[in-house]
């Protein structure tokens, strides 16, 4: 499972897929054999993505406007663009300037999503205790100890969330 992972520079697509199956995987019969490992790949996977974003690729917003004020500006921009056709360098909407380059933060943020839904529907099933648990054991062994983290985290919180009687205390009492 490890070694077939797809790696931080392959194609999201293929990540993504990949990671679809190794949840598919996790959440089946199989899931009791492979399941802890799958969900500590799938922790190093996100915390290799993590890692090669730079603090400087994240967005800086503008926290003085509402999200729906730069929403707007979005849409005109891209208006304004569409009457540009005959430019050969058309502005780029500001949607654009966010991500572009930033491919890994792209893959990230497709990984986070799996991650969380596959997280959502542990929960409504009745099994998300069992999933923790091996969370727990990812962050206290990797999570920690990495230095440059900026979102791998917040999968754990998200859990925590989910059930903070039971996995929420069982992460503030470890």
């Amino acid at each position: 499972v490890l070694q077939k992972m797809p790696n931080v520079y392959s194609k999201e697509p293929m990540i993504v897929i990949y990671v679809e199956n190794m949840l598919r995987l996790e959440s089946g019969a199989m899931g009791e054999l492979v399941g802890s490992m799958i969900l500590c790949a799938m922790v190093d996977r996100l915390i290799d993505l993590d890692v090669e974003i730079e603090w400087e690729d994240i967005l800086q917003d503008d926290f003085s406007k509402g999200i729906f004020e730069m929403e707007l500006e979005d849409v005109e921009e891209t208006l304004d663009d569409d009457e540009q056709e005959g430019n050969e360098l058309p502005r780029e909407s500001s949607s654009w300037r966010r991500f572009r380059g930033n491919v890994v933060a792209e893959k990230l943020d497709s990984l986070l999503v799996l991650m969380f839904e596959h997280l959502k529907k542990c929960n409504d099933a009745g099994r998300l205790i069992e999933v923790f648990e091996p969370l727990l054991q990812s962050f206290q062994t990797t999570v920690m100890m990495v230095y440059k983290l900026k979102f791998s985290q917040f999968v754990m919180f998200y859990a925590c969330s989910l059930d903070p009687e039971n996995c929420g205390m069982r992460f503030a009492n470890t």
